[in-house]
């Protein structure tokens, strides 16, 4: 919802959304959260997708009152650490349930592109609630050396970019940042080219450009 080219000619831009969606949703398997809203579910199932379900760790699990113990006995689906966003949760599942050792990443960049208007943002409205005049002072300033361009995020996304380079490196798969922008890369993440990683991928070179 934050690329401008969604917002040239909403009607038109939704109308050839929900054409891709019918057209290719039969041939989709979709994971999706149980937390996931009712009609989010209903459009998967009308479009034809596969769905398989998964819950979001909501407390520690060993707990014997735990929330997340009640859910599952309620509807045993598998229970799965999210990072607290639907990328990130995508790569907990291609690496700890698909087993991939290799991860692309793209659309994840935690942040918003140089020249964005704030009240373009995701959180907008509710940085604004709680800092009113001063609500450009939430907001955090990165500098991408990969790029040499300084991106900027706010507390929430912030939170998401730290979350997943904790994960990352503790992980036993190698992360590429294919997105070309934004915010993550750090130790656990390396930031490349979507064109160099599909060059590198099928040949099983020892690295992104090799021969």
């Amino acid at each position: 919802d934050l690329d401008p080219y969604l917002a040239e000619d909403e009607l038109v831009r939704n109308k050839e959304l929900i054409q891709l969606v019918n057209q290719h949703g039969p041939d989709i398997k979709a994971i999706v959260c149980t937390s996931a809203s009712q009609s989010v579910t209903r459009r998967c199932l009308d479009a034809g997708m596969e769905v398989y379900w998964w819950n979001p760790l909501l407390d520690d699990f060993a707990d014997a009152e735990s929330l997340t113990r009640k859910v599952y006995f309620l509807n045993k689906a598998p229970c799965m650490a999210s990072g607290g966003n639907g990328g990130t949760a995508a790569w907990v599942f291609a690496h700890a349930i698909l087993g991939a050792k290799e991860i692309a990443l793209t659309g994840m960049d935690f942040s918003y592109a140089p020249g964005t208007p704030l009240d373009r943002t995701q959180y907008y409205t509710e940085i604004v609630e709680l800092f009113g005049d001063r609500a450009s002072e939430a907001f955090i300033s990165v500098d991408n050396p990969h790029l040499d361009q300084t991106w900027f995020t706010d507390p929430a996304y912030y939170w998401y970019r730290e979350s997943f380079l904790q994960m990352a490196g503790d992980a036993d798969c190698t992360t590429f940042n294919c997105t070309e922008g934004g915010i993550l890369f750090g130790e656990g993440v390396q930031f490349i080219s979507l064109t160099d990683f599909l060059a590198w991928a099928p040949r099983g070179n020892t690295q992104p450009g090799g021969a």
